[in-house]
């Protein structure tokens, strides 16, 4: 930068000149100056035009030839201020003497070359202008421009950092308008970007973020075979015939599809992914399908977005239903019954079809005394039942018809049920099954003790007191197999969850389960802290099990432990060898004493059923309404057995059973298990082939 100081200076000589008082007053009175210059190129005579020189808050602008001029500025010192945006900047200090012209002589000194980019496409967020042009799905060209804000001449080169982007230009000098292309054919996604960078050859570079939007493919479905709930249905008859078309809607690109579905009766006639536009011809195979009326649905993805598009698909197939129905039904929570009464030997229902197609069935039951019009058939169909009372031993029967769709497999069940009046309260004397119970017997007297009987569904059961084995019999008390465990063990009570079988084990301090009534599991299904004794369950399906130092625990099907608790007023001489739940009521049986009992172990009620030391009372159950019933045994031999009956109150003992008990070998004597079923109480001596029935 250069400072110009001109000093100007007045030499009055008043030897040599001479003047008046009134030219004094005018001289002195002229006390304004000029200042006048050119502005060059340093070093050079080469002017500068549209200079912008500033001077006392006074601007001017340099002509043509470089020039400029202030006028009538008051005498003093001044700063002048020189721009030009390709020049650096001037500033120089000049004297003005009144009555006095300046001259100055400005050289400025030429800038280097300075990059700028800009475009009317850019980016505006807010207030502030990005470097960033965004080009939307119907876009694929823009503009921007190279502007040289320097002062020497700008070299410039553009590339991109991606090949789908062309310029109209890519290398040049000075101020340029650059055009460029995007092809959008080589974009692999829904939105990419690039990098431009211009660069100046000397100084550097600038870039510009470019955002582009592909015009993507639109997948879209159309059928003229829709129904008015766009639905392609075949109904009961088409097989094919049915399409929809699969179509771009979009942009000028590829389109890549898959197709799916999700029932195999919907058959396509091409596979399983396509390109653009196809026509999707459909059939089905109604031999798949296993209900009367069924829709599919038919998945279309576009496999660069991964939108879809669905289509519904209908058919109907003529599928039997099996009904049954009947004027002598009377329909509980539970089953569907045919009660004969006591009186009644005929009775019917009839089988119906109540889809469409060809219904065959099946029917089976069980009991012999139980007489089926037809076992098999075809469609409609009325099933006539006949009963035989004549061979009746029991006051209550009953059993299970099942029909069955044989091709479908689907059930249906018809309980019959009937009863017998009888004058005696002894049913047809004593019942001695001593085929059947010698399964019990081997070399050792002991062996023969048993302990509980049970009923379920299907079977009768005797859990024998050596050897933790439990025997299995139908409920005509044919003997059908024996449960054995592989080590010493006692088998003491039993218990049904459905077809599931569990029984305690006194000796090894478990419970033991027998699957589905056939399969014996060798290690336990709940360990024990101590010898469990009785067991029953509740309505919910749950299992009670009851210790002799009167523990009580309680466990779900999943072996989930849900209560324990102690009842303490007896814990040391209670010895509680059986526990019955009737709608949340929990009972034990001690040796002489029944007690009712809440959760946490408090005595609610109880009743004495003796104080004889020699009496021994084993078993507790009941008819689940308003009594109990409890079994005696005695430690000797010759004796009664006695069976007493208690109301639920516990308020009066009724004794309903006093028959002599045949002398056996094995010891104790007495009546053990007991156990209500079809209305009968059933009970068996301990040591004796023999077990006794009562109404």
């Amino acid at each position: 930068m250069k400072k110009i100081k001109t000093i100007l200076s007045l030499i009055i000589l008043f030897g040599a000149l001479s003047f008046s008082c009134e030219d004094l007053v005018e001289e002195s009175e002229s006390t304004e100056g000029n200042i006048k210059g050119t502005v060059v190129l340093s070093e050079t005579d080469i002017t500068i035009e549209e200079v912008q020189i500033e001077c006392n808050g006074v601007q001017v602008i340099s002509g043509s030839l470089g020039d400029f001029s202030f006028e009538n500025i008051a005498e003093g010192t001044y700063t002048v201020n020189v721009y030009h945006p390709k020049y650096e900047s001037l500033t120089v200090e000049v004297e003005v003497v009144g009555g006095e012209t300046v001259e100055l002589k400005l050289e400025l000194i030429l800038r280097e070359s300075l990059l700028n980019i800009t475009s009317d496409d850019f980016v505006i967020i807010g207030e502030d202008t990005t470097t960033t042009i965004f080009l939307d799905s119907s876009e694929t060209q823009s503009s921007f421009n190279i502007n040289n804000e320097g002062g020497e001449v700008l070299s410039w080169t553009i590339s991109s950092s991606e090949n789908w982007v062309s310029f109209n230009k890519i290398s040049g000098t000075d101020d340029f308008e650059i055009l460029f292309e995007v092809d959008k054919s080589n974009i692999s996604q829904a939105y990419d970007t690039a990098t431009i960078i211009v660069t100046d050859i000397k100084n550097g570079s600038e870039s510009i973020s470019l955002i582009v939007k592909k015009q993507l493919p639109q997948l879209e479905i159309a059928s003229n075979d829709f129904n008015d709930d766009d639905i392609l249905d075949f109904g009961l008859e088409l097989t094919n015939g049915l399409s929809f078309d699969i179509y771009n809607a979009g942009g000028n690109y590829d389109m890549e599809w898959s197709i799916s579905k999700d029932k195999d009766w919907l058959q396509f006639d091409n596979n399983y992914t396509g390109l653009n536009d196809e026509t999707i011809a459909l059939s089905i195979d109604r031999n798949f399908m296993d209900i009367s009326y069924d829709t599919a649905t038919i998945v279309i993805t576009h496999l660069e977005t991964m939108l879809t598009k669905t289509v519904t698909v209908a058919a109907e197939k003529a599928i039997p239903i099996l009904a049954i129905s009947s004027d002598d039904f009377t329909i509980t929570d539970q089953d569907t019954l045919i009660d004969f009464g006591f009186s009644s030997t005929n009775k019917s229902f009839a089988i119906n079809n109540a889809g469409n197609g060809v219904l065959n069935w099946e029917i089976s039951s069980t009991a012999d005394w139980l007489t089926i019009s037809d076992k098999n058939g075809s469609g409609s169909k009325n099933i006539n039942l006949t009963v035989q009372r004549d061979a009746m031993i029991y006051p209550y029967l009953s059993t299970a018809i099942t029909i069955r769709d044989t091709d479908k497999g689907k059930e249906k069940t018809v309980k019959v049920i009937l009863e017998k009046d009888f004058s005696s309260n002894m049913v047809a004397g004593v019942l001695s099954f001593s085929e059947e119970l010698a399964y019990l017997y081997t070399s050792s007297t002991d062996e023969a003790t048993t302990n509980d009987i049970h009923f379920s569904d299907d079977f009768f059961y005797v859990a024998s007191k050596n050897g933790s084995k439990i025997v299995q019999y139908n409920h005509q008390f044919h003997y059908t197999q024996t449960f054995n465990q592989s080590f010493t063990g006692e088998a003491y009570s039993m218990t049904n969850i459905g077809k599931d079988l569990y029984y305690s084990d006194s000796q090894n301090n478990a419970i033991y389960k027998i699957t589905n009534e056939s399969t014996l599991n060798t290690s336990a299904h709940i360990n024990l802290p101590n010898s469990p004794r009785g067991m029953c369950t509740d309505n919910e399906q749950n299992i009670w099990v009851c210790y002799g130092n009167a523990s009580i625990r309680k466990f779900n099907g999943s072996n989930t432990q849900l209560l324990d608790f102690t009842i303490d007023d007896i814990a040391t001489t209670g010895q509680v060898v059986d526990i019955e739940v009737i709608e949340g009521r929990i009972f034990v049986l001690s040796k002489q004493y029944i007690y009712e009992v809440n959760t946490t172990g408090a005595i609610l009620n109880s009743i004495q059923l003796s104080n004889n030391s020699a009496y021994t009372d084993k078993y507790l159950t009941s008819d689940k309404n308003n009594y109990l019933y409890v079994s005696r045994n005695y430690a000797k031999v010759d004796v009664d057995g006695e069976i007493f009956k208690v109301d639920k109150e516990l308020n009066d003992k009724t004794l309903i059973v006093n028959n002599q008990v045949a002398y056996s070998p094995a010891s104790p004597h007495g009546y053990g298990g007991i156990a209500m079923f079809n209305g009968l109480l059933f009970i068996n001596q301990e040591g004796y082939n023999l077990l006794e029935a009562y109404k």
